[in-house]
C-alpha cells in the first residue's frame, strides 16, 4: 500500500459573475422559425416497405434533429394517376406522416418530402434550384428534399 500525499488551500473562491448572458437551449435557441434547426431529412419510410397491391401505405418523413412543428411537404405521385400533396407538421418525435390508399398491381408511387429551412441571413445564399420560402414567415430558406419509391 503506497500513501499518496494531496496539499489543499481553504483560500478557494468563485469568480463573480459579471453581465453574462443565458444560453438558449433547444429549439427556441435556434429561432428564426419553427424549421430553423432542421439539418436534414433523416428518412422516409414507406410502411410496410413492400406493399401488395391494393395494400394502404404510411410514408413517414423523419427530421434531424428531431424537431415539432416543422411544416413538412409530402407529396405522391402514382403511374395509376393517383397524387396528392400535403403539408403536414412534425410531432414531437419530428415526423409527419402521409397515408396513401392501396394501388394496383404493378403501380409505382414516388413520394416526396420537402422542407424549406430558414437561410441565416450572413450564410451563402442556395442556388436557385434550392431556394424556398418558409412557411411561416415567408422569409428566404434553403430547401431540404428526399424521394422513395415503391411498387405495389
Amino acid at each position: 500500500m503506497e500513501n499518496i500525499v494531496a496539499r489543499v488551500t481553504d483560500g478557494f473562491s468563485l469568480p463573480p459573475a459579471i453581465d453574462f448572458a443565458p444560453i438558449g437551449v433547444g429549439p427556441e435557441a435556434f429561432g428564426g422559425g419553427e424549421c430553423a434547426p432542421v439539418f436534414f431529412i433523416a428518412s422516409l419510410t414507406p410502411i410496410p416497405s413492400n406493399p401488395g397491391p391494393g395494400q394502404s401505405v404510411r410514408a413517414i418523413a423523419r427530421l434531424s434533429p428531431v424537431t415539432q412543428d416543422c411544416i413538412v411537404e409530402l407529396s405522391v405521385q402514382g403511374t395509376d394517376g393517383y397524387n396528392d400533396r400535403q403539408l403536414i407538421p412534425t410531432n414531437k418525435n419530428g415526423e409527419a406522416a402521409l397515408f396513401i390508399p392501396g394501388g394496383a398491381e404493378d403501380v409505382q408511387d414516388v413520394v416526396t418530402a420537402r422542407v424549406c429551412v430558414l437561410v441565416n441571413p450572413n450564410a451563402t445564399p442556395p442556388s436557385p434550384d434550392q431556394q424556398c420560402m418558409t412557411v411561416a414567415g415567408g422569409l428566404p430558406g434553403r430547401l431540404i428534399e428526399m424521394i422513395v419509391q415503391y411498387v405495389f
